[in-house]
C-alpha cells in the first residue's frame, strides 16, 4: 500500500497513455485510460494483499510439508542451485523490464526487440549455468541443468508481466503472481510424498515458472512481432546496465552467505542455514515483492512530485512495519517451540540462525522499498554505487563469519545491515527531499509496540515451560497473547497503518454491494 497520510487530500493526476500504444493496449484494470493514480495504489495494494497473502500461505504450507519429507541435504543441494540461478538470473533481462516500466513512452518495435532479447539472454544464461554447475556440482549435474532451464522458461513472459505492472493493471498481474506459488508447491509436494527428494524441488521451480509464463500470455493481450531494433535497445541501454551492475553486487548482498556456507562448510550446514533463513524471509518477501510492483510504476507516474512520493513511501513503509515487526520479533521470542512444532525436530539446528535473523527481516522489508525510489528518477548510477559498496562489505562480512561457523556467518550477517541501515535510505532519500528521521517516526509505533508485545510473549513462554507444557501448547497460547496484545494496540491507537486497511476494505464492499466506496480521505 502507498496510501498519503490521513491529514492530507488524495492525489488526483489522471495517466491517459495513448490508445494507439501497443503497451496500453492490454491495461484490463483501466478499460477507459485514465485513471486516478491514488486510487490505482490503492486497488494495488488490495490486489497486492491478496496477492501476498496467497504467496505466503501456500509457501509457507509447502515448506511445512516438505520439511517432513526431505533432510537438510536435499535443501542444501537445491539451495546453491538456486542462488546460482538467482544470480544468472540477473543477466536474463539485463534491466529491460524496469526500464519499460520507468519510459514515458514505448512501442511495438522496442517491446518485440526487448522479448527476444531476453529470450536470448535466458537460452545464454542456461547454456552457462550448465556448465558452471557441472563444474561444481559434478554429482548432481542433471538436476542442476534442469533447475537451470528456469532462466529460460521465465523469459518468455517477462513483457507482459512488465506491461501489467506499467499499466498499474495491479488485478491481473495478481492473477499471474499467484499461479506461480501454487503449482509450485502442488508440484513439489507430490513429488516430496513420491520420494523424489531434491527433484521434488526442481520440477517445481520449473513447473511453477512455466504456469507463470502461460497465465501473463492468457490475461494479457500484447503479443510480440517479428522485429529487433538495435536502436531501441540501445535507448535503455544506459539505464538497463546501471541496474544490472547493481543487481550482481546486491546478489553478493543476499546470497554470497549461501554461497560460501554451501562450499566451505558442507551441502547438510547449507541446509540447515537456509532453512533458518526461509522460515523467516518468507512473510518478508511475501510483503516486498508484491508491493514493489505497486510502488516502482506508480513512484515512475510521480516523478517530480517529490511530496506525494514521499507521503507514499511513509505511508507504505508503516503498513509493512506493522505487519513485519510483530511477526519477525514475535518469532525470536516462539522460535524453539514453532520450530520443533512446525517442521519437526530434524530441524531444531535451525533455531540459532532463524532467531538471530530475526529482527534482520524486519529491516529487510523496508531496505528493499528503496529500489522503486531510485529506478523511478533515474538513477539506476547511484543506486550502483551504493550496490558496489554495500555488497563487497556484507561480503567480507560472510567471509569473517565463517570462522564461526553458520551461526557466526548469521551474526555478523546481522551486524552488517545493521551498520549500512542509514545510508541505505539516506542516498535514495535525497532524490525526494525526504529526511531518515521521518521514516523513523512512521515505524517507531509498530517497532515499539511490537518489542512490548514480544517481552510480554517471552514471559508467557517461560512460565508455561516451567510449569511442563509441550512446545504445541507453549507455542498455541503466547501464539494467541501476542495477536490479543498487538491486536488491542491496533484497535486502540488506531495508527496510519490500521486505518488504512479500514479504508482498503471499505471501498472493497462498496464496490461489491453495487455502492459508492467511501470518500474519505486515503
Amino acid at each position: 500500500m502507498t496510501l498519503p497520510p490521513p491529514t492530507g487530500p488524495a492525489v488526483a493526476v489522471p495517466f491517459e497513455p495513448p490508445v494507439s500504444n501497443p503497451a496500453t493496449a492490454a491495461a484490463d484494470d483501466d478499460p477507459t485510460g485514465a485513471s486516478n493514480r491514488t486510487q490505482s495504489v490503492v486497488s494495488g495494494g488490495r490486489w497486492g494483499a491478496l496477492t501476498q497473502l496467497t504467496t505466503f500461505v501456500s509457501r509457507y504450507v509447502v515448506s511445512i510439508v516438505l520439511a517432513r519429507f526431505l533432510v537438510p541435504d536435499d535443501y542444501g543441494v537445491v539451495i546453491l542451485g538456486m542462488t546460482f540461478v538467482s544470480f544468472l538470473d540477473i543477466f536474463k533481462d539485463m534491466g529491460t523490464v524496469i526500464a519499460l516500466i520507468q519510459r514515458k513512452e514505448v512501442d511495438q518495435r522496442l517491446l518485440s526487440t526487448m522479448f527476444f532479447t531476453n529470450i536470448a539472454v535466458g537460452v545464454v544464461m542456461s547454456v552457462l549455468f550448465g556448465l558452471l554447475l557441472s563444474v561444481l556440482r559434478p554429482d548432481h549435474k542433471l538436476m542442476m541443468a534442469t533447475l537451470g532451464s528456469v532462466l529460460l522458461v521465465s523469459s518468455f513472459g517477462m513483457v507482459q508481466q512488465a506491461l501489467m505492472r506499467r499499466n498499474l493493471a495491479f488485478r491481473s498481474l495478481a492473477k499471474v503472481s499467484m499461479v506461480q506459488p501454487i503449482v509450485n508447491g502442488a508440484i513439489s509436494i507430490v513429488l516430496a510424498v513420491a520420494g523424489a527428494g531434491a527433484w521434488a524441488l526442481v520440477f517445481g521451480q520449473l513447473g511453477g515458472a512455466a504456469a507463470s509464463v502461460i497465465a501473463a500470455w492468457a490475461i494479457n493481450s500484447w503479443r510480440p512481432s517479428f522485429e529487433f531494433s538495435r536502436d531501441a535497445l540501445r535507448s535503455v541501454a544506459g539505464f538497463s546496465s546501471n541496474l544490472t551492475l547493481f543487481n550482481v553486487f546486491n546478489w553478493a548482498f543476499l546470497n554470497g552467505d549461501k554461497v560460501l556456507v554451501g562450499r566451505v562448510l558442507g551441502d547438510n550446514a547449507l541446509g540447515i542455514y537456509g532453512f533458518g533463513q526461509r522460515i523467516l524471509f518468507l512473510p518478508v518477501q511475501a510483503v516486498t515483492s508484491e508491493l514493489q510492483k505497486v510502488l516502482m510504476p506508480t513512484f515512475a507516474r510521480l516523478q517530480d512530485d517529490h511530496a506525494a512520493i514521499g507521503r507514499g513511501y511513509l505511508r507504505a513503509c508503516g503498513a509493512i512495519t506493522a505487519l513485519t515487526a510483530p511477526l519477525m520479533l514475535g518469532f525470536t521470542a516462539v522460535a524453539g517451540p514453532f520450530v520443533v512444532t512446525v517442521y519437526g525436530d530434524r530441524w531444531i539446528e535451525a533455531v540459532p540462525i532463524a532467531t538471530i535473523l530475526a529482527p534482520i527481516g524486519m529491516l529487510h522489508s523496508l531496505h528493499f522499498t528503496v529500489g522503486p525510489i531510485y529506478a523511478a528518477k533515474g538513477r539506476t548510477d547511484l543506486l550502483l554505487r551504493w550496490g558496489v559498496f554495500s555488497g563487497l562489505f556484507t561480503f567480507a562480512g560472510y567471509v569473517l563469519g565463517l570462522v564461526w561457523g553458520i551461526q557466526g556467518v548469521a551474526t555478523v550477517y546481522a551486524i552488517t545491515i545493521v551498520l549500512i541501515t542509514y545510508h541505505a535510505f539516506a542516498i535514495p532519500f535525497r532524490l525526494i527531499d525526504l529526511e531518515f528521521r521521518s521514516l523513523v517516526r512512521a515505524v517507531l509505533p509498530y517497532v515499539v509496540s511490537s518489542t512490548i508485545m514480544t517481552g510480554i510473549v517471552y514471559a508467557v513462554r517461560r512460565g508455561l515451560e516451567a510449569a511442563g507444557a509441550s512446545d504445541a501448547v507453549v507455542l498455541l497460547c503466547c501464539t494467541a497473547v501476542g495477536m490479543v496484545i498487538y491486536g488491542s494496540w491496533l484497535v486502540v491507537a488506531k495508527p496510519p497503518a490500521a486505518m488504512d486497511l479500514v479504508l482498503m476494505v471499505r471501498r472493497k464492499s462498496g464496490r461489491r454491494s453495487g455502492g459508492k466506496p467511501t470518500n474519505a480521505p486515503v
